[in-house]
């Protein structure tokens, strides 16, 4: 599937998003380039069901390179905190929603090997192994009204490394009492097999 034009929703979307942007913060207006990349990278994530730069520049047959995709996230001064709640803020007016409750939801995503570049990649315990592998724990709120259930907020769980390190080191402590216990014990073995060999 190729991207010709933004999907109708997604142009509508972006065009509330800016309306909403300019009346609460004039100043971080959405530039045309902007809105336009925006737009097509919701769309990219419909159409390909990922947050993929290659994929992208894939279905836009070339038009739009990766390595642009990916300059204009992390350099293009979005107000992305403004976005998702000005987001949040639209769907509210669209689903007219005025009630709900809020709730707490954490789930742990499994990662490949090599994770050095994965923003708070830890290890984790694997439920459907009873092991470990390397993921990351995400906590996000949600809030839950009649008509739908959707995230208004996400954190990323990362271990605080001051207990990683207590407990490492409680373990080797452990294991060294444990190799200390049995080497007492084989010296004990040791001189009551000794006293046995004399009174014999």
């Amino acid at each position: 599937m190729l991207i010709e034009k933004l999907l109708p929703f997604v142009e509508n979307y972006t065009e509330s998003l800016n309306t909403e942007l300019t009346e609460s913060s004039p100043g971080m207006t959405l530039s045309k380039s902007q809105k336009f990349w925006l737009g097509f990278c919701i769309t990219g994530i419909i159409l390909t069901n990922s947050i993929n730069w290659t994929a992208f520049s894939r279905i836009s047959i070339g038009r739009y390179k990766k390595t642009a995709l990916s300059w204009m996230f992390r350099h293009s001064k979005i107000a992305w905190e403004h976005l998702f709640h000005l987001s949040l803020k639209i769907i509210f007016k669209v689903y007219d929603i005025t009630k709900g409750v809020v709730s707490i939801d954490d789930s742990d995503k499994k990662r490949s090997k090599c994770t050095t570049k994965i923003f708070g990649a830890n290890k984790i315990k694997d439920k459907s192994t009873g092991g470990f592998c390397m993921g990351q724990g995400l906590v996000f709120l949600v809030l839950i009204t009649p008509k739908i259930t959707i995230p208004i907020g996400y954190a990323f769980h990362v271990p605080d490394p001051k207990i990683s390190e207590w407990v490492k080191e409680d373990k080797r402590l452990k294991r060294l009492e444990y190799q200390n216990q049995n080497a007492r014990k084989s010296r004990c073995d040791q001189m009551n097999i000794q006293l046995f060999q004399v009174f014999l």
